[in-house]
C-alpha cells in the first residue's frame, strides 16, 4: 500500500523509511497501524483482526485489551488474562481490567518467558491504608482488587466510576475523586465528571466542567484533555499553564498519544489527527468503535 492509497488493508507493510513512527489504534475490526511522519499521515493498515477495545503503549511495547484476551504486539501474543476492557503499561508490568471488574498485574519477565519481578508504584500518595487484593491467581497474571465501572488504565492506576484506584505491591486502594473518566499517571492527572484535576496536597481542580479524556508524557513535558468544554494543551515550556486549543475534528477525542515531536489523536468514528507544530493534520480511516490510541 502506498501512501496516496489510504483504504485499509490487511496486508502487513512496514517502512524502514527514517522518522516514521507506527501509531496503534483500537477499533471494532482490529488492531489498526497508522504511518506517522512528522505532521503527515501515511499509510494504514490492519495489523490484527480482533475487537480491540483499548490499547496502550510505553518503551517500545504496545499491548491490546481485546473481548478475548490481553495481547502483546508486534506477535498479538495471546497472555491468558481473558476478557478485558482496558489495559496499561507501568515500568514492569502489564495492568488490565476484565469484564467482571478483575483488575489483574503480569510482569514483563513472565510475559516474555523469563524470570524475575519487581513492584514498582506511582507517586499518587493516597490516605486509604486497607487493599482489596486477592492471593495470587493460577497462572502468570495475578488479581490484585476489583473495581466497579472501569474507565481507564494509566501505569499502576485505575479510572473507576467510584473514583481513581492505585496498585501498591499487590494490592488496590482508593485514591480519591468519584466518577473519573480517565487518568495520566505522569501527572497525576484526573479527567471527572464534575472537573479536571491533579494531584498537589491532595487533588487540586484545574479546570471544572466534564472531562473524558487526559494524557500527558512521562516526562510531564506535555499533556492533553478533552471533554463537553473543549480541549485543552499542557506544556512545561509555556509554564505549565493548560490553554484551550482548537482541534479541526467533529467528534471528541477518545485519547492521545505522543511520539518524538509530535501529538496525534483519534475520534469515536475514526477521525486520526496529528500534530507535529505546524498545525494539524487529519484522516478519516473509516473506522468503527475506536476504543484508544498509543505509541510504542
Amino acid at each position: 500500500m502506498t501512501d496516496d492509497d489510504l483504504s485499509i488493508d490487511e496486508k502487513r507493510v512496514f517502512s524502514s523509511r527514517s522518522g516514521k513512527t507506527e501509531v496503534f489504534v483500537a477499533a471494532a475490526v482490529g488492531v489498526v497501524v497508522v504511518d506517522v511522519s512528522d505532521d503527515r499521515v501515511g499509510g494504514f493498515h490492519v495489523d490484527h483482526r480482533c475487537t480491540a477495545r483499548d490499547v496502550a503503549g510505553r518503551d517500545g511495547r504496545i499491548a491490546v485489551a481485546t473481548d478475548e484476551d490481553v495481547l502483546l504486539a508486534p506477535g498479538y501474543e495471546a497472555t491468558g488474562f481473558g476478557p478485558a476492557t482496558a489495559v496499561g503499561l507501568a515500568d514492569d508490568r502489564i495492568v488490565a481490567v476484565g469484564d467482571d471488574g478483575r483488575v489483574g498485574t503480569l510482569p514483563f519477565a513472565s510475559a516474555l518467558g523469563t524470570d524475575g519481578d519487581a513492584d514498582v508504584e506511582t507517586d499518587v500518595d493516597a490516605d486509604a491504608d486497607t487493599g482489596t487484593g486477592t492471593d495470587a491467581d493460577a497462572g502468570p497474571w495475578r488479581t490484585v482488587g476489583r473495581v466497579d465501572g472501569a474507565r481507564g488504565v494509566d501505569a499502576l492506576l485505575v479510572a473507576t466510576a467510584d473514583g481513581v484506584r492505585r496498585i501498591v505491591g499487590g494490592d488496590l486502594h482508593p485514591a480519591g475523586l468519584s466518577d473519573v473518566r480517565d487518568v495520566a499517571a505522569a501527572g497525576p492527572f484526573a479527567a471527572t465528571g464534575e472537573g479536571l484535576f491533579y494531584l498537589g496536597n491532595g487533588w487540586m481542580e484545574i479546570e471544572a466542567g466534564e472531562w473524558d479524556v487526559v494524557d500527558a508524557t512521562p516526562d510531564r513535558e506535555r499533556a492533553h484533555a478533552a471533554g463537553v468544554p473543549g480541549v485543552r494543551r499542557r506544556q512545561a515550556r509555556d509554564g505549565g499553564e493548560w490553554r484551550a486549543v482548537d482541534l479541526p475534528l467533529d467528534g471528541p477525542p477518545v485519547g492521545f498519544a505522543y511520539g518524538d515531536g509530535f501529538v496525534c489523536t483519534v475520534t469515536g468514528d475514526g477521525t486520526f489527527l496529528v500534530d507535529a507544530g505546524d498545525g494539524p493534520r487529519t484522516q478519516a480511516l473509516g473506522l468503527r468503535g475506536v476504543g484508544g490510541i498509543a505509541v510504542p
